[in-house]
């Protein structure tokens, strides 16, 4: 009430005219109306860190869930376990077999409605648990990455083709939503589980590439690094599901987790599709203000057209996304390296029991997500004060993502029998490869944002085969041979992919916009206007059709403006031109 009497009187006063005070209203009334709404960046940023959170949770559950699966095999041989020089020096022992039949025994009495829907469809399966061996186990697992790769390419395309809020919404919804069937699949037999698991990775391998194609349709160049720290909501979803699952099997059965994942899947999914939109323009309750700062920031960096065609030729050539991918790999090797090996090591090595071992396992993950949003904010501070380049920047989150962590990894080959040692560089060496989020992701998106989800397409479709490649090195290195020995020569190789990819970035990497990701944006720009005649003569203004030519002296003004039989100077300004023109009218 105070502004409005404020401004009558300036009115009457004549210190303020009545549309200075029209255009105050209208200004005070958006920032009042910017403060009471939420950000549609913040909102989209949750709902993809949650996203992410539950594609991890499909791909983590089986995991935990096996162990209470499988019946444990108890054996008398003593002699049959393999155990390392490590465990006179550790203060913690193996689980034993029967102490884990126990432990599993605790989630076999929960209420099944898996159970209860074939016994009343008459339909036989092994209410006794599964004597699966190790390599049937193994099948398990890894069935979910076999055609995992398959789908990235094509979810990038399928993405800017589509847009974001379908390709990334069904991927991760369908994936995760699908849990529901496994236990179904399990009781039936071992081969129908493999193939839904392996459908599962089919399609949750379209949902990493869809997600960068809405980065470059809503985020400014400097504020990509903090955005993108949104992937790791899958460290949440390593960091957090297993301790989780543990506690679901504990108090239900096994069965519950897949319920879990697939009712945390439908709740993300009506989330996303009523507060996720692929455009700004598109969305019903931005804030005029944010939407403006959106499309200014942008500018014409992007034209995100379905028709547009794209450059495959253009970005097979590119050395600057070649080198990315070449930095992307060496994270990635040690990320799977560590992910997936970390509960081996410590069992195996360290003599840490299942439950440790988990959380130890999960742990690290928790620290990276934590590690990836502080150094984001750094970095777009640096970016948006000018303190640093754009390539600059990338390559310092590479030098933390590859060298740093690489550094740690080889200290950790040498640790030995030192747990505590051990505990404390994976800790370190996974929070710095949370900075690949500041580093190779965003350096995708700057290079060519209106095709940024085909380059992370094709650089995941490459790296996804580290976790193939890491695996079989483990396997190779320490078959029947689980000693500090071998595990030091795993975690040396894993150092040296990631020290020398992370060298090549930083000296050849760039992460400017490519040519020819500009050239679409200039294509539109320098288009120009028909008259709409088609006769390709010109207009009472002596503008001539597109496809007209110059004089033999190649001097035609900036406009274009020319006719056949005269051509004006730069200012258009010749007498004789001008007469020329109006010859050429009367002739038409």
């Amino acid at each position: 009430m105070t502004t409005v009497l404020t401004e009558a009187d300036n009115l009457l006063s004549g210190n303020q005219s009545q549309a200075e005070i029209l255009n105050t209203q209208t200004t005070q009334s958006t920032q009042t109306r910017s403060k009471k709404s939420i950000n549609a960046r913040t909102v989209l940023w949750h709902m993809t860190f949650w996203g992410f959170v539950v594609n991890y949770m499909v791909r983590c559950n089986i995991n935990m869930a096996i162990v209470s699966m499988v019946v444990p095999r108890v054996s008398n041989h003593k002699s049959e376990i393999r155990v390392s020089e490590c465990f006179n020096h550790t203060p913690v022992s193996l689980v034993q077999n029967a102490s884990l039949s126990s432990h599993i025994g605790k989630g076999s009495s929960g209420f099944r409605i898996e159970r209860n829907i074939l016994d009343l469809l008459n339909v036989e399966y092994n209410e006794h648990g599964f004597e699966w061996n190790e390599y049937e186990q193994s099948l398990v697992l890894g069935s979910f990455y076999w055609i995992y790769w398959v789908t990235h390419l094509p979810g990038g395309f399928f993405a800017k083709r589509y847009g974001t809020k379908l390709i990334f919404g069904w991927s991760n919804f369908l994936s995760c939503a699908s849990s529901v069937l496994i236990p179904f699949a399990a009781y039936l037999n071992i081969d129908t589980l493999i193939y839904l698991r392996t459908f599962q990775g089919f399609l949750n391998g379209f949902s990493w590439p869809a997600m960068h194609n809405i980065i470059s349709e809503w985020i400014p160049p400097n504020e990509r690094s903090q955005f993108v720290s949104a992937y790791m909501g899958a460290s949440v979803g390593l960091g957090v599901c297993y301790p989780l699952f543990g506690f679901i099997i504990s108090i239900l059965s096994w069965e519950w987790i897949f319920h879990f994942c697939t009712v945390s899947a439908i709740i993300w999914f009506i989330c996303w599709q009523y507060l996720v939109y692929d455009k700004p323009s598109q969305h019903p309750r931005i804030d005029p203000d944010e939407l403006h700062f959106i499309t200014e920031s942008l500018g014409s960096t992007t034209h995100n057209d379905n028709q547009d065609k794209i450059p495959w030729m253009s970005i097979m050539k590119s050395v600057p996304f070649w080198i990315t991918v070449v930095a992307h790999w060496g994270g990635v090797w040690v990320l799977f390296t560590l992910m997936t090996q970390l509960p081996t090591y410590f069992k195996f090595i360290h003599g840490l029991d299942y439950r440790m071992s988990g959380f130890l396992s999960g742990l690290p993950n928790i620290l990276r997500m934590l590690f990836s949003y502080v150094l984001s904010i750094i970095l777009d501070n640096l970016l948006k004060t000018n303190k640093m380049t754009r390539t600059n920047v990338r390559k310092l989150a590479v030098f933390f993502n590859c060298i740093i962590c690489g550094i740690f990894t080889v200290i950790l080959a040498y640790s030995g029998c030192d747990y505590v040692m051990a505990i404390i560089l994976v800790s370190l060496a996974m929070s710095t490869l949370g900075a690949q989020a500041c580093g190779p992701l965003s350096s995708f998106v700057d290079l060519a944002p209106n095709f940024s989800s085909i380059l992370f397409g094709i650089s995941a479709t490459v790296c996804v085969l580290t976790g193939t490649f890491s695996s079989l090195v483990v396997g190779v290195l320490t078959l029947n041979n689980q000693t500090v020995e071998q595990w030091k020569y795993v975690f040396l190789i894993s150092a040296a992919m990631s020290l020398v990819t992370g060298i090549v970035y930083i000296i050849f990497g760039s992460s400017e916009e490519q040519t020819w990701n500009k050239s679409i944006n200039s294509d539109l720009e320098m288009t120009p206007l028909r008259t709409g005649k088609g006769d390709g003569k010109s207009d009472e203004n002596g503008k001539s059709e597109e496809n007209e030519k110059s004089d033999e002296n190649g001097k035609s003004d900036e406009s274009g403006k020319s006719d056949e039989n005269g051509k004006s100077d730069e200012s258009g300004k010749s007498d004789k031109n001008e007469k020329s023109d109006n010859k050429s009218r009367r002739e038409d």
